[in-house]
């Protein structure tokens, strides 16, 4: 171009040479009408050189000098508008002011020349945004106003031009009294610019434009209207029609979001159909593509005319194409909406194909460069929404897995921004609770709850938001306390139902939802806690969710479905049969509005089958229990094998199948039943607490009509027990669980086992059914060195894990209402690592029972095993279940005595007299009492004994001892004689010792005192052998650290109470008789206190223990049990962590330290049971209340046997401890006290 210029310079001297001024002039004009119509910038470049060289040609003074000084600055002022270069418009300005300052103030020209001035330094300040150039440029227009007669040509000009220019200013400033003063002089402008004026529309426009930004809404109307006038001004092919369409469009758009009157977003779509077919070609058309498609999915929104949003969805296709070609930087951002716009389609009318085109759109997009428009999450999240609704209609588990990973990289890349991530965090949760819902892993579903936790811990969250996520965390908690039955994830779930109600309205969209979630929830809590007011609530909220949901409604078949399950439970408790027939209309309805492929459909083919099947239980319809098979059996067809509803559609149809062979005695449904039942307890992807019940019912039933296949019920069901009651959960619920499920399983088995024969099989079901609280503590202290020795590195692992997994299985979860989401989120956060902890040592001992040799490595024990316990005497098993009682004698072999004469009712009965002997203090018995105590001698119905006798006849008074006589000899006649009987044994000076492992009621029981005591002689227990306890028959045969070689490191601690318990320092000197000073570690003492941490520090080299202080048992975690001492609690849990290689025995010299809970009595939870699982081989405790005298007596008589030869060498045998015990009961009991004094107390242990 520099050549070219040169040139054109050359040239023009040339013809200036030879060519007069006027030439020049006509020349350079020229150049300038030519460069108007063919814009070659050649041509304004050598015009511009023209004015230039006429500037030289005519010096001041010269007439043509202010016009050639006009057209330069004017030909300046015009490259700048095209080439913007800031030299140009310098030039023009300096030019312009040169004429104005040539010009004196009456001049003709000063107010043309002003207003050319004032409009270039408006331009500048686009530019510079510099405040002066604008304050001149207004003060310029305003004194060419004044300068121009009222009628003059270009007044009309001025005004829009310093309208133009308050309007700048307005927009930088916002001080309304420049809006108001630019729409005035606008008005003034289109006052004076006649109907056929050509620039009335852009006067109409402007006027219109500037209206727009005042917040009146008369001023928005009369904008829009000016800007229709306008538009009727310009043709269809105008050049500027296209702007005033739009500014029409905009101001139609803003009163739209602001009345959202459909008739505007009517005009704007059809005026945007215009501009479209008026940019075929330009390469803008995709954005106004994309602003179409935008308010054609706006007026679907409105009318859900499929129409609109197909055709939305055409104009977006057509768009993307076109910024392909560009490509457009933006290009991301149209393929993005695109896809939630095809989602929409999906989730609006179920268009598979265009949820394909969404997915292939962000998979297609995320491989392109990314503007800062567009966040990659945004992207991620749209493809992980996507591939989580693919998933909702096809089922796909690769699907699900996808969504997953691509809404986690979503959340990682937003877990920052607090102010957007809350979408990211529910996203997340919701997938994650369809992927709890599909494969059942706890861990899912509590990340979900996290998740949902942190969401609501976000400032600034929404009334809908914070509503929706409410409503998915309680659907959530929900979901947990019916895969884990804690009752704390229910009671939250109705709270925060009942919260997110405050948070919307009932025109919401979501109340419905609010309200069928509540329902189900308090439905679930009267099945917990049986408030019938949850129930009549739950019905009324299902009610009006149904009146909310009409027939076209999604959701309607859901709350018919939940709605029917409300009054079934209704009926199922109050019989009301209108309630199970209203229940079966609605499961109907709602079976009619799921028919396949709804995915529901199989549930609720379900349900209708378990009303049908209760229906033919009320009113014995044997149709209808047919027609529930049949439905049972088609839901196993639609259901896929690894489906979690197998287990209940199973378990279901197993009990309609065995409630037909009651009928009709038909052999293949008891087989079909059988079937059903196996197949519902290996279901392994249901929850371990449905496969429980679903196998305790397969035993249960079976067992009745005495099926083959009972034991391996009951051995299903045991086995599932302890992943039940797992390590992963806390204490508490781990003893909620053991007390709702296991009580009577073990003792059913057994009963089982034995009528079956299988008394071995009957010891092994009892010993791994019983005491699993106990058992999976002592399997954290499973000796590994035969381990060590093959695989030392999974040794380690797994010793590591255990130690870990020990630590933290003590603890308890209290979820107080009042602590914040965020406090609830790291408890549960610790709770699910100690899940994933938990399952991690169960997978690491998995892998050690693939070694060779180590196949039944930390698996319940074997009759082989177990029956070494009884090496040093006979073993001997009580068991009572519903169905029996029987003795097992436990030797080298098995031997069975039936206990006819002693069912359970009976067995109750006795504990409940030994209750009321304990409770009258040794006083006759009330009238009241008197009448009680008959009643339930009378149900024992077997008056062997004159006292008995006696008692029915009113011939006796009633006192404690008159009721001992009656339990214990009940015990002898049914117990203990059959076993003196079956051993063969007699009256000698060295006695037998025996160990009790008594089960159920039989716990309560002081067997070891039963006798015929009103005869004469007596005859007694105790005349044949001594009596020990066994909590389990594992706990005698723990393997134990080796004890010292040297005896002079063991030690006996004594701990004592003098000041609440004033006897003890009478134990206290006496145990100082019995045994020399060096070998006593006294606590409790003036100079030696009895605190916590001084008991733990002497522990480890205590052999005997001694107790004379209060202890205190915690039914709900045993491990925090204790003993209070002068300066706190010392608990179990403390005592197990504990190395005791020396720990021999203990004496807890207490009140009722062997006191089970009747609620799980084969959990034998009390005091002394604890310290035999810490450590301690055998303890003396007593199973009630005692004297404050017998306590000294007893345990001073104790020692002195135990004692019996000890002087200056302290090796103690363990064995001599039931046998020093015995004595010293003996010495009690013949100083002819009470019954009362001397039975409570008992050995335990070995």
């Amino acid at each position: 171009m520099a050549s070219s210029q040169a040139q054109s310079e050359q040239h023009t001297s040339d013809v200036a040479d030879s060519q007069d001024i006027a030439t020049l002039f006509r020349l350079a004009n020229g150049l300038i009408g030519r460069f108007s119509q063919l814009m070659n910038i050649d041509d304004l470049n050598n015009a511009i050189i023209l004015w230039r060289r006429l500037f030289l040609l005519t010096p001041p003074g010269n007439p043509n000098q202010l016009p050639v000084l006009g057209n330069l600055a004017n030909a300046f002022r015009t490259r700048f508008d095209v080439l913007g270069r800031r030299e140009d418009l310098d030039a023009a300005i300096s030019l312009q002011k040169s004429i104005i300052d040539s010009l004196p103030s009456t001049h003709r020209l000063r107010p043309s020349a002003l207003f050319n001035l004032a409009n270039a330094l408006q331009a500048k300040f686009q530019r510079t945004k510099d405040q002066k150039e604008l304050e001149e440029a207004i003060n310029l227009h305003r004194e060419a106003l004044e300068l121009n007669p009222a009628f003059h040509p270009d007044r009309s000009a001025s005004f829009s031009s310093l309208a133009a220019a308050l309007i700048s200013k307005f927009n930088e400033s916002g001080a309304s009294d420049d809006l108001i003063e630019a729409i005035e002089f606008q008005r003034a402008a289109v006052h004076l610019r006649s109907a056929t004026h050509p620039d009335l529309p852009n006067a109409l426009n402007n006027l219109a434009s500037m209206l727009t930004k005042s917040h009146l809404p008369e001023d928005l109307d009369e904008s829009i209207e000016l800007h229709r006038q306008a538009l009727r001004l310009f043709s269809t092919n105008h050049g500027d029609r296209l702007t005033v369409l739009k500014n029409l469009r905009n101001s139609l758009n803003k009163r739209y979001e602001v009345r959202g009157e459909v008739t505007d977003l009517d005009e704007i779509i059809e005026l945007q159909r215009e501009a479209v077919e008026m940019i075929i070609n330009s390469p803008n058309r995709f954005e106004y593509l994309d602003y179409l498609a935008d308010k054609m999915k706006k007026r679907f929104e409105i009318s859900s005319d499929r129409k609109d949003l197909n055709d939305a969805l055409d104009l977006q296709r057509e768009a993307i194409e076109l910024s392909h070609a560009g490509p457009h930087p933006d290009r991301p951002v149209f393929m993005h909406n695109f896809a939630l716009d095809l989602r929409t389609s999906f989730d609006a009318f179920g268009d598979t194909e265009h949820l394909e085109e969404a997915i292939s759109i962000c998979r297609k997009a995320l491989l392109l460069p990314l503007p800062p428009a567009l966040e990659k999450s945004a992207l991620l999240r749209s493809l992980g929404n996507s591939l989580s609704s693919r998933y909702s209609y096809c089922g796909e588990l690769n699907d699900l897995q996808d969504a997953i990973l691509h809404l986690r990289e979503a959340l990682s890349l937003n877990f920052l921004e607090s102010s957007t991530c809350l979408p990211f965090l529910v996203d997340l949760a919701n997938v994650l609770t369809w992927m709890f819902d599909r494969k059942r892993q706890r861990r899912d579903l509590d990340e979900a709850i996290s998740l949902y936790r942190e969401a609501l811990e976000l400032p600034s969250m929404s009334p809908d938001s914070k509503s929706t996520c409410l409503s998915n965390i309680s659907v959530a908690l929900h979901m947990r306390y019916e895969h884990s039955n804690n009752d704390a994830d229910l009671e939250e779930a109705v709270l925060l139902y009942r919260e997110a109600f405050k948070t919307i309205s009932p025109s919401s969209s979501g109340w419905s939802t609010l309200l069928n979630g509540l329902a189900c929830a308090l439905k679930h809590r009267f099945d917990k806690k049986g408030d019938r007011k949850d129930l009549e609530e739950a019905i009324i909220l299902h009610r009006e969710a149904i009146q909310l949901r009409p027939d076209a409604h999604p959701l309607r078949s859901s709350s018919l479905n939940n709605l029917a399950n409300a009054v079934k439970k209704r009926f199922d408790e109050f019989g009301h049969v209108e309630d199970l027939e209203e229940c079966i209309e609605l499961h109907r309805q709602a079976h009619t509005l799921r028919a396949l492929p709804h995915p529901d459909h199989a549930a609720t083919l379900h349900n209708l089958a378990l009303a049908l099947k209760t229906r033919s239980e009320k009113l014995d319809e044997i149709a209808d229990l047919n027609e529930s098979i049949d439905m049972l059996r088609q839901c196993l067809i639609v259901l896929t094998p690894d489906h979690h509803m197998v287990c209940g559609v199973s378990w279901n149809l197993g009990i309609a199948l065995i409630n037909s062979y009651t009928r009709a005695n038909k052999k293949e449904d008891l087989e079909d039943a059988v079937i059903a039942f196996r197949r519902a307890s290996k279901s392994s992807s249901a929850p371990i607490s449905e496969r429980f019940l679903a196998s305790w019912s397969w035993a249960h039933y079976v067992d009745q009509v005495d099926h083959e296949s009972a034991l391996e019920a009951y051995q299903v069901a045991i086995e599932l027990l302890p992943r039940l009651a797992t390590l992963g959960i806390d204490v508490k619920l781990r003893q909620e669980i053991l007390k709702t499920k296991s009580n009577g399983l073990a003792r059913s088995a057994a009963t089982c086992a034995i009528r079956r024969g299988q008394l071995e099989k009957a010891v092994e079901l009892l010993e791994e059914g019983r005491g699993i609280f106990w058992s999976q503590a002592l399997q954290l202290r499973t000796p590994m060195d035969d381990l060590k020795t093959v695989s030392p590195l999974l040794e380690a692992k797994l010793r590591e894990i255990s130690k870990s997994l020990e630590q933290r299985s003590f603890r308890t979860t209290d979820l107080s209402s009042d602590i914040s989401h965020k406090e609830r989120s790291i408890l549960e956060l610790k709770a699910t690592k100690f899940q994933l902890l938990n399952s991690t040592w169960m997978t690491a001992v998995e892998d050690v029972r693939k070694l060779p040799g180590f196949e039944h490595f930390m698996l319940p024990r074997r009759f082989s095993e177990l029956k070494q316990a009884a090496f040093h005497g006979p073993l001997i098993i009580l068991n009572s279940s519903a169905s029996a009682s029987d003795i097992l004698i436990i030797t080298s072999n098995v031997q069975h005595i039936p206990i006819p004469n002693l069912d359970l009712k009976k067995l109750n009965s006795l504990v409940q007299l030994l209750r009321m002997a304990n409770t009258s203090g040794g006083k006759p018995v009330s009238a009241a009492e008197s009448s009680k105590l008959k009643n339930i001698i009378n149900c024992l119905n077997t008056p062997t004994t004159s006292l008995r006798a006696g008692v029915v006849s009113n011939s006796v008074k009633m006192n404690s001892d008159s009721i001992f006589l009656v339990v214990l000899a009940e015990l002898w006649d049914n117990v203990v004689e059959p076993v003196v009987r079956a051993l063969q044994l007699e009256k000698r000076d060295q006695l037998p010792t025996i160990t009790w492992c008594p089960t159920g009621s039989f716990i309560f029981l002081p067997i070891h005192a039963a006798g015929r005591y009103d005869t004469n002689p007596p005859i007694c227990a105790s005349d044949f052998f001594i009596s020990s306890y066994a909590p389990t028959i594992s706990a005698l045969l723990r393997k134990n650290t080796p004890r010292p070689t040297d005896p002079s490191t063991s030690k006996m601690m004594v701990v004592v109470q003098p000041e609440t318990l004033p006897s003890t320092q009478v134990e206290l000197k006496n145990i100082e008789a019995r045994l020399p000073s060096k070998y006593l570690v006294k606590m409790g003492i003036s100079d030696s206190p009895a605190t916590v941490e001084k008991v733990l520090s002497n522990l480890p080299a205590t052999c005997i223990a001694h107790f004379a202080c209060h202890g205190y048992q915690d039914l709900n975690n045993p491990l925090e049990s204790g003993l209070i001492l002068d300066d706190g609690h010392l608990k179990i849990s403390q005592m197990m962590r504990c190395s005791l290689p020396n720990a021999s025995i203990a004496f807890l010299c207490a009140c009722e330290t062997a006191m089970g809970t009747e609620e799980i009595p084969d959990e034998v939870i009390h005091l002394a049971a604890s310290l035999i699982f810490t450590g301690f081989k055998g303890v003396i405790a007593t199973m009630w209340s005692i004297s404050d005298d017998d306590g000294p007596a007893i345990s001073d008589a104790f020692y002195e046997n135990l004692f019996h030869g000890i002087s200056t060498n302290f090796e103690l045998k363990n064995t001599n401890s039931p046998q020093a015990l015995h004595h010293a009961v003996a010495r009690l009991r013949a100083e002819k006290i009470s019954f009362s004094r001397w039975v409570p107390f008992i050995h335990i242990g070995s």
